[in-house]
């Protein structure tokens, strides 16, 4: 904090009713009440799928936690003085003391997040290149975050320092920590923004699904655009009036850290959707029987499809015949795991001799099959 001169002083007194706390208070609650939001929806979703909770899933109630802790910091750091000008500081060791519990959590709440983001990447992916990419990333990630954290920390030695003039401190350069730190932040962003997309347009299903699912994983790139934006403002911590000057500064921080727990979360939300479209809370809607095999008995294997790693196509004009075709498909195909029959008498049968068959037998076990006599 550089010292205010005469003529900064007078300004501040002449502005003395300047307020910026209603607006702090109410967009980090804000924010944080949104991420609560969106991991309640996570763990709703897993529920109706009746899905294996995941680290993934643990983790990402740390990193609210983490942001928990965070927001509760700057409410802290409001009731000694932030949202007003600096001369008007009640407490100058207690905001010191708070707003440096700030600075570390935003650190570990990023870190987790992303850490969230790669458990759920190594859970839908089961390719070995892209779980070893994922576990390289996540090492590095952890490599650079741990002496960001302790460069907040530790930024001027002694600590006590930031809130006693009469100490001699040593000070890093905090300016290019916070430029280096957050230029690896944005790389690390889109790196794992484009992580998925090769793997997602490599699926063999339906374009319109491959471009739902890009957009759940690329929503993130929100996030990669309030990271920049707050390393605008945060380089600039040399100034004369902190508790007025850092107020839009963490306001972003807090936005950067809930967003980012969003955009983890909101590619779990798949059976949620279905739920509300389908009324199924299975993670996919199971495609109708697209072709025959060439077999005695014509077979048509229809899977449940994971939302990721399993791979299909479907035919729009197949899809509408089958449908007629099999009429108990509609009843009971959809949403299971289900095997289609249709078996010639004489063995050689085609398939379209089983669609003029004058009679049909349809049994329903674990399979159901159609019959010719």
């Amino acid at each position: 904090m550089s010292v205010p001169t005469e003529a900064d002083i007078a300004y501040m007194m002449a502005h003395a009713s300047d307020d910026r706390r209603p607006d702090y208070i109410a967009a980090n609650t804000i924010c944080l009440g949104a991420a609560a939001i969106a991991v309640v929806l996570r763990f709703l979703s897993r529920r109706m799928a009746k899905a294996k909770i995941g680290l993934d899933d643990y983790t990402i109630v740390v990193s609210l936690l983490f942001t928990a802790i965070y927001v509760m910091a700057l409410m802290f750091t409001v009731k000694y003085g932030m949202g007003r000008h600096v001369i008007f500081l009640k407490d100058v060791k207690s905001f010191a003391i708070w707003a440096l519990v700030a600075e570390t959590f935003y650190n570990v709440s990023i870190m987790t997040t992303k850490l969230s983001i790669l458990f759920l990447y190594h859970r839908l992916f089961p390719l070995q290149w892209f779980k070893r990419t994922v576990l390289a990333l996540g090492i590095f990630i952890v490599c650079y975050s741990i002496p960001q954290i302790f460069g907040d920390i530790f930024q001027c030695v002694p600590i006590r320092s930031k809130w006693d003039p009469t100490v001699t401190a040593t000070c890093i350069d905090y300016v290019r920590l916070i430029i280096a730190c957050g230029v690896i932040n944005i790389v690390t962003d889109f790196i794992m923004l484009a992580l998925p997309l090769p793997v997602l347009w490599s699926l063999h299903v339906s374009e319109h699904r491959k471009w739902v699912l890009t957009f759940m994983f690329v929503i993130g790139g929100f996030v990669c655009v309030i990271s920049i934006v707050r390393l605008f403002y945060a380089k600039h911590v040399a100034t004369v009036d902190p508790t007025w000057d850092f107020v839009w500064p963490s306001t972003i921080s807090g936005l950067e850290c809930c967003s980012a727990i969003l955009a983890a979360c909101i590619p779990t939300y798949r059976p949620l959707v279905n739920k509300i479209r389908h009324g199924e809370a299975a993670e996919n809607t199971v495609p109708r029987p697209s072709k025959p095999s060439t077999n005695n008995s014509r077979r048509f294997n229809i899977p449940l499809l994971n939302m990721l790693s399993s791979k299909r196509s479907t035919n729009a004009s197949q899809t509408s015949s089958r449908a007629d075709e099999y009429p108990l498909y509609n009843k009971l195909g959809k949403g299971n795991d289900v095997e289609i029959r249709v078996a010639s008498g004489h063995g050689h049968g085609d398939l379209e001799q089983g669609r003029t068959a004058s009679k049909q037998e349809i049994m329903v076990t674990q399979t159901f099959s159609a019959g010719r006599e």
